[in-house]
């Protein structure tokens, strides 16, 4: 595949995957990896998703302001996440950092009403929280190779 067509293929794996694995830097140093909601795939029954504009491989990801996750990113920006499809034997692994927004319009382009079951008042509520993810560097698997490439390089289209 071409670097542009393993864009195009990567940019698809995260539109359907549900989920993305995060990584972060625990106080040793050493990874601690969870499992998210990917709040950048295509079929998400939200509001206007909020993606429109940004970058192709740029992502948001919503947690609790409590949580140790949100501990470990103040402290060590750094940060993995990972896309797969088992069945295709596709996998994205996107290198780069976290940090926490504070901008209540952003936090807003990606909240959803069904949420108040864990944050109960709202988006105001102050343990929802939204981190945004830059990805510097970006590894394809798929079809028994492995192609590393810069996302922020062009664009898919």
């Amino acid at each position: 595949m071409t670097e542009k067509e393993v864009r195009k293929t990567a940019l698809k794996l995260i539109h359907k995957s549900r989920c993305v694995y995060v990584s972060t830097l625990n106080g040793s140093g050493a990874p601690e990896t969870r499992v998210m909601f990917n709040l950048n795939r295509s079929k998400a029954d939200a509001k206007p998703r909020g993606f429109e504009g940004l970058p192709d491989f740029a992502n948001y990801l919503s947690t609790n302001t409590s949580s140790e996750k949100t501990a470990q990113i103040l402290k060590n920006p750094a940060a993995c996440l990972y896309y797969s499809d088992n069945r295709l034997g596709q996998g994205l692994t996107l290198t780069g950092r976290l940090d926490l927004v504070t901008d209540l319009a952003v936090k807003e382009r990606f909240w959803k009403k069904s949420w108040t079951l864990y944050y109960p008042l709202g988006l105001t509520d102050p343990d929802f929280s939204v981190l945004r993810f830059t990805p510097v560097g970006a590894k394809f698997y798929g079809s028994l190779s492995v192609t590393s490439f810069d996302p922020a390089a062009g664009t898919s289209s």
